[in-house]
Order: C-alpha cells, then sequence, then structure tokens
C-alpha cells in the first residue's frame, strides 16, 4: 500500500468553484450597485413645432390611427366619440377602451381610457365619457394637459342622427411657445 503525503494531495488539487463565485460576487454587486444609481438624463428640445406635437387637439384610438383618421365619417364606437359623437348610436355597442401614444418626434405621451354605451338604453340613446393625460416635450415648452369628454346621441331616423359633446380641457405650459416670451404665447407674460 502507498502512502500519500499531504502536501501531494494539496497541491494537485483542483480549485473549489464555489470559492471563485465568492471572489466574483462582491465585484458583481459593486457593478451592480454602480449601474443603478440614478443619473439625470436630459433629451434636446423638439424640432416639431408645437401645434404638430399636439396634433391640433385631436385624440386618437388605436382604430382612429390605423385608418388614418378615416373614421370621421363612419366611426361609431370609442372613436366616434373622439370624433364624431352622433354616431355613437348607429350600431348597438358597449366598448371600452384604453389607448397610449407615444411620440418620439415631439416628446408627446397621452394616456386614456374610453367606454361606449348604445345598449344599455331603451330610447337608443347612446353615451359616452373619455380621459386621457398627456405630457408634450418636458425638456422646452414641458406642455401638460388633461381632456375629458362626455357625449350622447340619438337616431332620429336611419339616416339623420344627432349629437351633443362636451368637453373639459385643463392645459398647462411652463416653457416659451412659438412666439417667445409673451402672454398671448405661452402665459408666462412679458418681462420687464
Amino acid at each position: 500500500m502507498q502512502s500519500v503525503c499531504l502536501n501531494h494531495v494539496q497541491r494537485d488539487r483542483q480549485p473549489c468553484p464555489a470559492r471563485k463565485r465568492l471572489r466574483v460576487a462582491p465585484v458583481a454587486i459593486a457593478c451592480a450597485l454602480w449601474t443603478s444609481l440614478p443619473r439625470g438624463a436630459q433629451a434636446d428640445k423638439s424640432s416639431v413645432p408645437p401645434a404638430v406635437g399636439y396634433n391640433y387637439q385631436e385624440i386618437e384610438t388605436p382604430r382612429i390611427t390605423a385608418t388614418n383618421g378615416a373614421t370621421r365619417a363612419l366611426s361609431s364606437s370609442t372613436e366616434a366619440l373622439f370624433d364624431n359623437p352622433a354616431n355613437m348610436s348607429m350600431s348597438r355597442v358597449y366598448h371600452l377602451t384604453a389607448l397610449a401614444q407615444i411620440w418620439p418626434e415631439s416628446g408627446r405621451q397621452s394616456y386614456g381610457a374610453a367606454a361606449v354605451d348604445s345598449v344599455g338604453s331603451s330610447a337608443r340613446v347612446a353615451g359616452g365619457v373619455g380621459a386621457t393625460y398627456n405630457t408634450q416635450d418636458t425638456d422646452g415648452i414641458n406642455r401638460k394637459w388633461t381632456d375629458i369628454r362626455f357625449a350622447m346621441s340619438y337616431p332620429f331616423s336611419e339616416q339623420f342622427y344627432m349629437g351633443v359633446a362636451g368637453r373639459y380641457l385643463m392645459l398647462s405650459q411652463s416653457g416659451e411657445g412659438p412666439l417667445g416670451r409673451s402672454l398671448a404665447s405661452s402665459g408666462l407674460g412679458d418681462k420687464k
């Protein structure tokens, strides 16, 4: 029987993988902490004119966007609430819609929801409500607005539909508008 020297065993032993992991763990934790430190990010001001970025006050549901606005005459659901309220009673629907729009060019983000019901009324009156929260160019004009709409419609005949709508709009803008620093442009007033 041959004896094995303790030095020989220690010298030929392979390093334990767990020990390597223990050496790498502090480095990985330090890297993770360093990358999670908050840093200020800032984008360039929008090169798109504010009226274009504001989308000319239009709120587009996914269907309006998909048809490039062609639903104005034939809309019959939540898109009718934003485009042509009289069309809400053209079909018998109960629809809920969530919408989100992100336009990188103008720095605009819109989030909202809408509901239209033309089934629940025995008098064939259709009604709807929709709301959106929007921001535009937070590094430039910093425009923020909340748009709440409500509408009702009634079909007088198969060819004549009438709709009535109301809108609440709360808009604020912190930066300068297209006319510079004036009361008419941005609401900040002229500095004297």
